[in-house]
């Protein structure tokens, strides 16, 4: 779970349960944001501008609304840096096809 407030791009801490994926850490490496890793509760996102989660199978998927919460977000800014780190993997899959063949 990610989510963008006054420009700082927060996800919780490990210690919150969540898994220190490769989607996680290309998130985190990736983001234009600084990012900040957090123990917060589910209010925290009412006031982001954009809300999105990861994992293995998906780079990012844009959350427009969780159940409980009275906010909306838009997708803009999670699309572009989904687009990112697209483009990161293709670099790097392109640079290392030649050691795989």
């Amino acid at each position: 779970l990610f989510w963008l407030k006054d420009g700082v791009l927060y996800t919780p801490m490990l210690s919150c349960g969540v898994l220190e994926g490769s989607m996680r850490a290309a998130v985190m490496r990736l983001s234009p944001y600084p990012v900040k890793e957090v123990r917060a509760v589910l209010a925290e996102l009412e006031s982001a501008q954009s809300v999105f989660i990861t994992n293995a199978l998906w780079p990012l998927v844009a959350i427009n609304r969780i159940e409980g919460v009275t906010a909306s977000w838009q997708a803009a800014d999670a699309l572009a840096l989904k687009e990112r780190i697209i483009k990161d993997q293709q670099n790097y899959i392109e640079a290392n096809a030649i050691r795989w063949q």
